[in-house]
């Protein structure tokens, strides 16, 4: 088993603090899941990552860890804990940071400000938090997903399809620029056919990088319930909270009308992931 790494952004963390316990079961757990789709798996490291962050992400043979990924339910004083998905307090600038400090000082990080993202982070985590079964059995969904991208090598993929597109682009630039240079073709004409080719060119990489990312989260969702099928239940509750958090959220300001759609999904997490619409089908529906 890896070690875990314990000095992460210049702080290190003795074996009896809360943080080495809980990042050593996070690993012990992750190299579990890594096991089942493949035997001989090399070991996945874990990283620490101080800031507030929503969910895990996984890149290479490691998996980064948001330090309010590891709070569990029980951690949270009775106080501070929600009741309902309407709570009132959820819209208290004080009452988030409040909560926030809490959770640092239990990790035995130090205080921090919020900024709008990391306040709509700990909104969403504590409307999911508050189910102490479901909410476990979403962090282990999430954990199977990030091993499944490691499994299946999707951060070191780049199609072919793109980078000849890039390569195409190229072309079409130092052509125009001969023939600027060797021909007497007008310079509007060449340059507005090298703009529109060039545009296209981009264009077309982008479609063609949003449905390789959307196929990719999709196969590592639905890698994710071989690994581990009793989360199944945790991934649909998940995405089934952020669809009512996000739901929620358009009642609140007008920016939050342009970013979720009536029904709740995030707009522009649908630039790299399928929408928590579709993820909730296909997970109800997988066999």
């Amino acid at each position: 088993m890896a070690a875990v790494n314990l000095n992460f952004n210049q702080f290190s963390y003795d074996s009896s603090s809360i943080i080495f316990q809980r990042l050593s079961d996070v690993e012990k757990k992750i190299n579990e899941i890594a096991k089942r789709l493949d035997r001989k798996a090399p070991p996945v490291f874990t990283l620490l990552n101080r800031n507030i962050a929503g969910v895990p992400s996984a890149g290479g043979s490691c998996v980064k860890i948001p330090y309010l990924f590891l709070i569990k339910t029980e951690d949270i004083p009775d106080k501070l804990k929600i009741k309902g998905i309407d709570d009132p307090r959820l819209q208290s600038d004080s009452y988030l940071q409040e909560v926030a400090h809490s959770t640092q000082e239990f990790m035995g990080l130090p205080k921090s400000s919020l900024n709008f993202i990391d306040k709509e982070t700990l909104r969403v985590f504590l409307k999911y938090i508050s189910d102490p079964v479901l909410s476990e059995k979403a962090k282990e969904f999430v954990l199977s997903h990030e091993v499944s991208h490691i499994h299946h090598e999707h951060s070191s993929k780049h199609p072919t399809f793109v980078k000849s597109l890039g390569f195409a682009s190229v072309l079409i630039i130092a052509a125009s620029l001969t023939a600027i240079l060797g021909f007497s073709v007008p310079f509007f004409i060449v340059f507005a056919s090298a703009a529109a080719a060039f545009v296209t060119t981009i264009a077309l990489i982008k479609i063609y990088e949003r449905s390789q990312s959307h196929a990719r989260e999709k196969e590592a969702d639905l890698t994710a319930l071989k690994a581990s099928p009793q989360s199944r239940e945790g991934g649909i509750y998940l995405f089934e909270t952020f669809q009512k958090h996000q739901q929620q959220a358009r009642k609140n300001n007008f920016l939050s009308k342009l970013i979720y759609s009536p029904s709740g999904n995030n707009r522009l997490l649908t630039l790299t992931h399928p929408t928590e619409s579709d993820r909730i089908r296909y997970l109800k529906n997988a066999k």
